[in-house]
């Protein structure tokens, strides 16, 4: 008897001292979550890669006079020094003011453009502008998608008056138009960002909306929601991504679809946006199919100029090995 009461007090122990532990971590892991998040604005990041802020109209946006000297290591294991800069607006590169009676050219993309491991004067645009002497202003952040990059474009044209706009895509972008994509992608963002209805009225949702409602709780809940329901999608659930639903599915994946309606309605913005007299030149940064075949019919449809040359060339240099790195040393 003596020993059943004995053992029932130890189990008793060992079931207060597991749930003395499990709150202590767990009221850990909220104080640590919500410093996080006051801290971070949820962004992850180090430098060079803290170049963003969260920002009410765009999502975000790029930090005001940003700044970073030091060095970074490329895929290779490769050390290189870096310069990252940017202006009072959170432009990488603008001219007005620094020449005079020259052709002005508006590039606009996203983590492409602003090009975070590429110093200042190795960004694609800078030896352009170099070589080909026009005044240049580079605007670009990394996740942006089409309407993101529209608004950025709607604030400064008028400032800047280009007589070039040059607009990187990537085959995200698509994803970046539709939370429902972005929800199940391997690739996202995961923030508030705004977006296109079908009557082309911006409204803003973010797109872990279905474990919003934890967060109102439990900041550390929704922190491990938020990443073991990304660990599921890429380590278990791959064929079920959004990425592998595209690719096998195209046009016949509906949330792709409705994506792809939505971005012609950007499109339809932007060319209201850009003045006859401005041209509108367009590339992808990479080639990624049915996203990139897509991307020509939509240009081709909206009279616009898209090159295909560039996102075959990127891919050719991957090939050969050739990295951000080997052109900034």
């Amino acid at each position: 008897m003596k020993q059943q009461r004995s053992a029932t007090r130890k189990a008793i122990y060992i079931a207060i001292s597991v749930f003395i532990a499990v709150l202590l971590i767990f009221i850990g892991g909220e104080i640590i979550t919500r410093i996080f998040y006051a801290l971070t604005g949820a962004f992850e990041a180090k430098p060079p890669y803290d170049y963003r802020a969260l920002d009410k109209t765009l999502g975000w946006k790029v930090k005001s006079n940003y700044r970073y000297t030091g060095a970074i290591t490329d895929m290779t294991g490769k050390r290189f020094p870096l310069t990252v800069s940017t202006d009072q607006q959170g432009f990488r590169q603008f001219d007005i003011g620094k020449a005079t009676g020259r052709k002005k050219v508006f590039f606009l993309g996203d983590s492409y453009t602003f090009s975070v491991e590429v110093s200042d004067n190795k960004t694609f645009y800078h030896l352009l502008s170099d070589s080909l002497a026009f005044d240049c202003f580079a605007y670009g952040a990394a996740g942006y998608g089409t309407l993101q990059e529209w608004m950025i474009l709607e604030k400064y044209i008028d400032q800047i008056k280009p007589d070039i706009i040059v607009w990187q895509l990537c085959t995200n972008d698509f994803i970046d138009n539709n939370p429902e994509l972005e929800l199940s992608a391997y690739y996202r963002v995961g923030q508030r960002r705004p977006y296109l209805d079908s009557n082309g009225k911006i409204y803003y949702e973010k797109p872990s909306a279905k474990l919003a409602f934890i967060k109102r709780y439990s900041t550390f809940l929704y922190f491990l929601g938020v990443r073991i329901n990304y660990a599921m999608i890429k380590y278990f659930r791959y064929g079920e991504s959004t990425e592998y639903l595209i690719g096998r599915q195209g046009k016949s994946y509906e949330p792709y679809r409705h994506a792809i309606a939505v971005t012609d309605l950007v499109w339809k913005k932007i060319k209201m946006t850009v003045p006859d007299s401005t041209r509108l030149l367009v590339f992808a940064a990479d080639n990624f199919q049915p996203q990139f075949d897509d991307w020509q019919q939509l240009c081709a449809s909206n009279n616009l100029c898209f090159i295909p040359e560039v996102a075959r060339e990127i891919a050719h240099a991957e090939a050969r090995g050739i990295l951000a790195s080997d052109r900034d040393t």
